[in-house]
This record gives C-alpha cells, structure tokens and sequence, in this order.
C-alpha cells in the first residue's frame, strides 16, 4: 500500500524491524485483555495491521496505565498507543506527529446528580484516572477557575465509574469511547459537560530510531487520507457507541394490544428512523472525507513553507530596491508608484501565507516553542510603537496599561498574540476611537494579557464562531467573498490566538457589545507566573494541538 515499504530500510530500521514490545493496558473499546488473555481493541488490530505490512513482530506486555509509561521510560517496552502529549511526557518520550484519534472526555454522575458546568466540581469529590491527561486537565481547570474539588484517583477508567457508582465519589472523568462502550454497566449518567478535547499518539522509547517513528507516521497519515482504508474500519468496529439491548418483550405485547389506533405512529414513527439513519450515515461519510482533507491539506502547507515564501521574499527584496532605487532612477513617477503597490500586495501575501502556515503547523503538531521567562510590558510597548507607525491617517489611539512582571512562554507565541490582537483592533476600532492593551497580574496569580477597543462591536450571535478560522463578522469586520476582501485578511489572526493560547494551557476569552467595542483577554495560569513552578533555562519541543488521553 506504501511506496517507502518498498524501498531498502536503513541499517538502524533494519535492525529494530525484528520484534516491537507494545505496553496493554485496559481501556475498552480502544485497548484492553479479553477474557483468554489476547490483546484486543482498536489499538492492537491497527498496530498489527502495521506490523503485518513491514514485517513486524509484536508482543504484548500488560500493566497498568502508569505502570505501562513508567516501563516505557526505562526501555522495558518500546511502544505505549493512546498517549496524549502533555510538556512532561514529551520530556520523557519520543512521539509520533501524526495523531492516531481524537477524543474527549465525558463527567459522569449518579443518577438524579446535576452537573451543568465545570465549576460545579467544586467542593465535591471526583474520580479520575491517575497520571492521566485528564487528570492533568483537572488540575489545570482547578488553577484556572479557583476550584477546590476532593480528587479520588484510580487506576483504570472501569474504577473511575465504580467510584461513582459505589458513593466514593460524586462525580467521575472518562474518555468518551470507554464510556460510550461502558456507562451501561454502571449506575450512572453521562452530563452534558465536555471536558479536555485531545488527541493521543504512539509514544516511543528513547531506543526506537526516528527513522522507524518516521514510517509509522507515514504509513498512518496514508491510511487516515484514504476513507475507505482499514483505519476507518476498525474506528467503526470499535469506535462506535455499542447498541443496547433490545425493549423488553412485555413492551411489545402493550403495543400489540393498542393495535390500529397506534399503527400509524409507529408508521410514521419508523420512517423518520429510517430517513434519519440515511442522513447519519451520508453525515458521517461526509464528516470522515472533510477531515481527511483537512488532514491532508494541513500536512502539505506545513511542509511547503519554502517553497511558498521563497518566490514571495524574492518579491519583497527586489520591489524594495527599486522603490529606493538603489541602482538608479526609474524614470516616469508612475513606475515608483506602482513598484510600491507590488510591495504592500506582497507584503500583505506574506502576511497571509504565514498565519495560513502557522495555523496548518500547529493542527498538524508541527509548531515549536521555545519557553523562556520574559516582560511582557516590554513586548506590549515595542508592539505599540510598531504598529502605531503602520497606521495610516489619524487611526485610533493606543493605549497601554501594565503591571510589573514576567511570563515563562513562548516569546515569538506571546509577540505573535499581542500583533494579532492589537492589529486587529487597530483595523476595526476606526479613526478617533480608542485601543486599551495591557497586562494585568490578578490577587489570584493569574496573568491576563487584553486588548480592548471602542469600535462597533460583533454581534453576539457570532461570537460564539468568531475565533474559526477563516470567520470574519458581518459587522464591523465585513463578512465579504474571498474575491472581495480587502486587506484586513483572511479570518485566521483570531483563531491563531486561540491555538496558541492553547498551547500555554492559557484560555482566550472574548467580549462584545454592538455599537460599543470589544475586549480580547488571553488568561495565563497562576504556575506561568511563579519561578518556583517553572526553571528559567530555555526548553524547546514540537507541539500540537490540545493533547489528552
């Protein structure tokens, strides 16, 4: 199916390509042991699928979720599936890019319990998986809200929804796909809380060469591209929530008994069941084709950096010396006038090819940080009087208020945070209105970097979607055809932020009122602040999109 397993392996390929100890642990539907001892799930037939390919042999060691990292870490396995990234385990694992799944998790509760937000934990007990993302996730949410919840950890997700069950806990966090396939078993109800959305990978001990992590990638990005691969087939055998058992037979007599005053209903009743699993069906197919495209496309522009800004600097370098006119006049005015159109029009193209990028890397797992402690102030000021000299005309007035302080990031994330926003607002606020940035270090430890302008405001129905990409609102910010927009670019400064903040476990949080103005505020936990929680020496590591379990 690939043209690499045709080609001859390299010697450090090679010589690994024998035999692959794979960590088991129990996670049902994605990994677990049967009853007879066998590894079964999503994870064991596709990594088989990949071993039966290349020539691979596998074994399967069980243990237990922390256990199975721990192992991995001192070599006694060479392959753990369904990890998440998280800062930690990239210190301690070599991963894959290619994302394996994406999920997210579900809170549980005893039936007649009420949950109807994240912060309706607090004070309360609540069950998670120890070691796990979320577990991680909790604790970032407990930092973020000031939440004070009494955490019981397990180690399974089975004991998770046993703790909730039994009164051990009040509340429980599983991955969705073993709670689909498990809540049925238990006492318990499925809120309508979603919690740390993620995407896990194969992580690798530090003994796999980059060049075998290299091909597993490939030959995964291959079978997710193609809908019609077993990749989508096993997400289908085992992915999908189970269905339950069939309406008790007494029920059936009760509805035999109605007879023609229910025939009808029932009719019309398994019809619209009909025509609604035939739109599900076209839904999903359409869902599976949509995101392999995505997929696809995401790869490609990330890799396709060069060769995109190369002919564009070149237009920039050369458009620019004849602005000046370094080797000469250029005799009639107009060509001086037109030679600086072609600068700005390319400037602008950069401009959009970089967010376009930098949004394609960052979805793809391509992007690199490099965290360092740093002033904030410092950067708000310097990005004041940068973009204060791109205004043309009065433009609006820019204002800054900051307090004293660092912030262990990304600087090139942060500067890129603060043009975003502060561009933006200049773009919109209009000439004689008024832009506020700042930096403000709340009594709890959190730091909150915001921008804020007197301009029309978004309408609040778009709020919700205004930080997708390629969304412009129908305010202010005119929603125009691709063809008919202008300079304000493409919809993708916002959605950048959002990714971005993402990545500093920090949260964008967006406010608006027509005919007012809006207020951007990107909320840095309290530990991002505290030399005690963060060594000041630089660290550098590829990150993706959110990672979990």
């Amino acid at each position: 199916m690939l043209l690499l397993a045709l080609l001859p392996l390299p010697r450090d390929l090679a010589a690994q390509s024998a035999s692959f100890r794979v960590g088991l642990y129990q996670n049902s539907p994605k990994i677990f042991i049967d009853d007879a001892g066998n590894a079964r799930g999503f994870f064991p037939e596709l990594i088989d699928r990949l071993a039966a390919k290349n020539g691979w042999t596998i074994s399967y060691v069980p243990c237990a979720w922390a256990e199975c990292l721990d192992m991995l870490a001192r070599g006694e396995i060479d392959i753990m599936p369904d990890v998440a990234k998280s800062p930690d385990r990239m210190d301690r694992f070599p991963f894959g890019y290619e994302a394996v799944l994406t999920t997210w998790s579900h809170l549980y509760v005893r039936p007649g319990g009420r949950l109807d937000d994240i912060t309706g934990i607090d004070g309360r007990r609540i069950a998670v998986l120890e070691n796990s993302i979320q577990h991680r996730d909790l604790l970032t949410a407990m930092a973020t809200h000031d939440l004070s919840p009494d955490i019981v950890t397990t180690d399974s997700f089975q004991g998770v929804l046993q703790a909730v069950a039994d009164g051990a806990a009040e509340i429980g966090i599983v991955n969705r796909f073993y709670g689909l396939a498990h809540e049925a078993d238990f006492p318990v109800k499925r809120t309508d809380v979603i919690f740390s959305p993620s995407a896990v990978y194969f992580a690798f001990s530090s003994a796999v060469s980059s060049n075998l992590i290299g091909k597993i990638d490939v030959d995964l990005a291959m079978l997710k591209a193609d809908a019609t691969s077993p990749y989508y087939a096993l997400v289908d055998k085992w992915l999908k929530p189970r269905h339950f058992e069939s309406v008790p037979a007494w029920v059936y007599w009760l509805v035999a008994g109605l007879g023609a005053m229910l025939a009808g209903s029932l009719a019309a009743a398994s019809y619209m069941r009909h025509r609604i699993a035939e739109g599900t069906a076209q839904l999903r197919a359409a869902m599976e084709e949509a995101t392999a495209a995505n997929r696809a496309k995401s790869a490609f522009l990330a890799n396709m950096s060069h060769d995109l800004r190369t002919p564009l600097n070149s237009i920039l370098g050369f458009s620019e010396a004849m602005q000046r006119q370094l080797f000469g006049p250029l005799g009639n005015h107009r060509y001086v006038e037109y030679v600086g159109n072609i600068h700005r029009s390319g400037q602008h193209l950069i401009n959009l090819v970089n967010d376009i990028l930098d949004l394609s890397k960052i979805e793809c797992g391509k992007y690199e940080i490099a965290e360092t402690w740093f002033d904030v102030a410092a950067e708000l000021a310097e990005a004041k009087t940068r973009i204060a000299a791109a205004v043309e005309g009065a433009g609006p007035r820019i204002h800054l208020t900051v307090d004293a302080g660092e912030l262990f990031a990304d600087r090139r994330a942060v500067i890129q945070i603060i043009d975003n926003l502060l561009s933006n607002a200049v773009k919109h606020a209009g000439d004689g209105a008024t832009v506020t940035a700042g930096w403000i270090v709340g009594p709890d430890g959190t730091g909150s970097l915001y921008v804020a302008d007197t301009g029309k405001g978004i309408p609040e129905a778009e709020l919700p979607r205004i930080a997708e990409p390629f969304f412009q609102s129908s305010g202010d910010r005119a929603q125009k055809p691709l063809t008919a927009r202008n300079a304000d670019g493409i919809g993708l400064g916002l959605s950048i932020v959002s990714h971005l903040a993402r990545i500093h476990e920090a949260v964008l949080a967006i406010e608006s009122t027509v005919g007012k103005g809006s207020a951007f505020t990107v909320r840095f936990p309290a530990k991002r602040l505290d030399r005690r929680h963060n060594q000041p020496e630089r660290r550098q590591k590829p990150v993706g999109a959110a990672a979990g379990l």
